[in-house]
């Protein structure tokens, strides 16, 4: 695996470590006694958040734009006409 993918990869993961504590802080907040009065705002903050991360995950799972050049040859153009 070339390094760059494997540095792609480990953001990836990162932010995905990142979206499972959430979802651990979610679920005790909750979930879990004692129960709080504004649960509800800390609710929206926690989803806010979550949906932030997963729109930068989504974005760093891209594949990035390779140089293929390399694969073209004079005699065989590819793509051309068959």
């Amino acid at each position: 695996m070339p390094r760059r993918w494997k540095a792609q990869a480990r953001g990836v993961d990162g932010i995905e470590l990142k979206r499972t504590r959430l979802d651990e802080a979610h679920f005790i907040l909750a979930i879990e006694n004692p129960k709080i009065s504004n649960d509800a705002d800390a609710t929206r903050a926690i989803e806010a958040k979550d949906a932030a991360l997963a729109a930068e995950q989504r974005a760093a799972a891209q594949q990035s734009r390779i140089d293929l050049n390399f694969l073209r040859s004079e005699t065989q153009p590819i793509g051309g006409d068959l």
